[in-house]
C-alpha cells in the first residue's frame, strides 16, 4: 500500500516540528502533513538558550522557561557582567517545545505523526518518497532534518570539522549561590587542558541552575570524564556546597564549513542542522531554524517552489573560516580570542555580530580588539593549505541523527 501526503517531514525534532507548523499555518486544512521520527520526543533531551529582542514565531514565547537581562563572561584574570538590552537571554526546555508543538499540530485533523525508521529516501518521476517500516509514503515535498554519516569530510577535503559537545546538570543547592538575573555565558576560569573548553551557568532561582561543560574538539569524551569536569567545577566555584542533580543532558553540534544540505533532488529539501541552519562557529541554531522554516513555508505558499538552503558564503563565512582554523589547529589560543572579544566590546554589538547583523565599521571595531596577528596568520594558512585535515572520529558513523 502507498500513502500519499502533500508534505512529509523526515525528523520530528526542532526543525521538523517548526517546518510542519509553518506549513500548517500557511496552508491550513488544504495540506496533508506527515511527520516521521524514530523517537517519541517525550523526554527533556536538550535545552535551547538564545538571545532575542523580538516576539518568537508560532507563539513560542509561551514556553520560555526563563529570561535573563544580564550576562557574565569570566576569564582566569577578570570577569565582566553587563546588561544586554535590547536583548533578553532566553531558555526553552526541549520537552516543553516538543509538547507545545505537537499539541498545536495534533489539534489539526490533516497532520499525522508516525513513529518509525526511514530506511530509504528518494525521488522518481512521480514524486519524492520515503520508506518507513516497510511501507512507502509519497509526498509533493519532503523536508529532511536528519544528519547522517555522509557529513564526514573526505580526507583530502580542505573543510574544517569540529564537535561542539556539551554535558550539563540541573543542580539544586542547599543554600543560595546564584544571581537569578545573570546568565554566565562563558566561564574560562577553570579551563586547563589547552583546548577550547568553558562552563556556562543559567540560574532559575538562588538555589537552582543549569550548569554545563562545553568543549570544541575533534573527538568526544567518555561519560566519566564529563562528570569529573562537572564535579571539579562545582567544587571550585561554590566550595563544599551540597547539591543534588535533578536532570542531566548531553549533546553535540557540528561546527563546520561543510555544506551539509543534500542537493540531489528536485523536491527534497534539507532543513535545520542538515540545512546549514547552525552558525558554524557558535553552534547557535534555534532562532535560525525557526527563521528558515518560516521563510521556506512562505516561499512555497507564494510560489509553489522552495529554494535549496543557501550555501555558506559572504564575509561572515570568511570570519567563520578563520575562527574554525584557529579552533582546530591552534586551540590553545581560543581563551585569549574569546577573552579579547568580550573584554571591551559592548555586549549588544557582540550579539549582533554573532547574529551576522553588524555593519562593516562595527566589525572593524570588534577586530581591533582581537589578536589580529593570529587572524592574519589564519587567513594566509586558510588560503594556502593543501594538506588534508584530520579525519573525523568514528562517532560520525553511528547512524542518522534526527533533528
Amino acid at each position: 500500500m502507498i500513502y500519499q501526503f502533500n508534505y512529509l517531514l523526515a525528523g520530528g525534532g526542532c526543525a521538523g516540528l517548526a517546518m510542519a507548523a509553518q506549513l500548517h499555518l500557511r496552508f491550513g486544512a488544504q495540506a496533508k502533513i506527515l511527520i516521521v521520527d524514530r523517537d517519541d520526543k517525550n523526554s527533556n533531551d536538550r535545552t535551547w538558550a538564545f538571545w532575542s529582542d523580538q516576539e518568537l514565531p508560532l507563539g513560542l514565547d509561551k514556553i520560555v522557561r526563563k529570561e535573563w537581562s544580564a550576562v557574565r563572561f569570566r576569564s582566569p584574570s577578570w570577569e565582566r557582567t553587563t546588561t544586554i538590552a535590547p536583548y533578553q537571554y532566553r531558555l526553552i526546555n526541549g520537552i516543553d517545545y516538543y509538547r507545545f508543538m505537537r499539541a498545536k499540530l495534533e489539534a489539526a485533523p490533516n497532520v499525522y505523526f508516525l513513529k518509525g525508521e526511514i530506511s530509504h529516501l528518494g525521488e522518481d518521476d512521480k514524486s519524492p518518497w520515503a520508506r518507513v517500516n516497510n511501507q512507502l509514503y509519497r509526498a509533493e515535498w519532503i523536508f529532511d532534518s536528519r544528519v547522517g554519516p555522509e557529513t564526514r569530510p573526505a580526507e583530502s577535503s580542505p573543510h574544517y570539522f569540529l564537535w561542539q559537545h556539551f554535558y550539563g546538570w540541573r543542580v539544586k543547592m542547599d543554600k543560595p549561590h546564584f544571581a537569578t538575573q545573570v546568565a554566565t555565558l562563558m566561564d574560562f576560569s577553570h579551563s586547563h587542558d589547552g583546548h577550547p573548553t568553558f562552563f556556562y551557568c543559567l540560574p532559575f532561582s538562588p538555589t537552582e541552575a543549569l550548569v554545563e561543560f562545553t568543549a570544541f574538539s575533534n573527538s568526544l569524551m567518555d561519560q566519566e570524564a564529563y562528570r569529573k569536569r562537572m564535579v571539579e567545577y562545582l567544587h571550585q566555584r561554590f566550595g563544599p556546597a551540597k547539591y543534588i542533580v535533578t536532570e542531566e543532558e548531553q549533546g553535540r553540534i557540528p561546527m563546520t564549513d561543510v555544506d551539509l544540505a543534500n542537493r540531489n533532488y528536485r523536491r527534497i529539501r534539507s532543513i535545520g542542522t542538515a540545512g546549514n541552519a547552525v552558525k558554524p562557529t557558535t553552534g547557535y541554531a534555534f532562532l535560525r531554524i525557526q527563521q528558515q522554516a518560516e521563510s521556506m513555508a512562505k516561499q512555497l505558499f507564494e510560489t509553489g517552489q522552495v529554494d535549496q538552503p543557501p550555501k555558506l558564503g559572504g564575509r561572515f563565512r570568511w570570519y567563520d573560516h578563520l575562527l574554525l582554523y584557529l579552533l582546530q589547529f591552534e586551540p590553545q589560543r581560543s581563551e585569549r580570542i574569546f577573552s579579547s572579544l568580550f573584554e571591551q566590546q559592548p555586549f549588544d554589538r557582540i550579539l549582533r555580530f554573532l547574529d551576522e547583523d553588524t555593519a562593516w565599521w562595527e566589525e572593524v571595531m570588534i577586530f581591533k580588539d582581537l589578536p589580529i596577528g593570529w587572524f592574519l596568520e589564519a587567513a594566509w594558512k586558510h588560503q594556502v593549505r593543501t594538506s588534508p585535515i584530520w579525519s573525523v572520529g568514528p562517532t560520525l558513523t553511528k547512524g542518522t541523527q534526527y533533528g
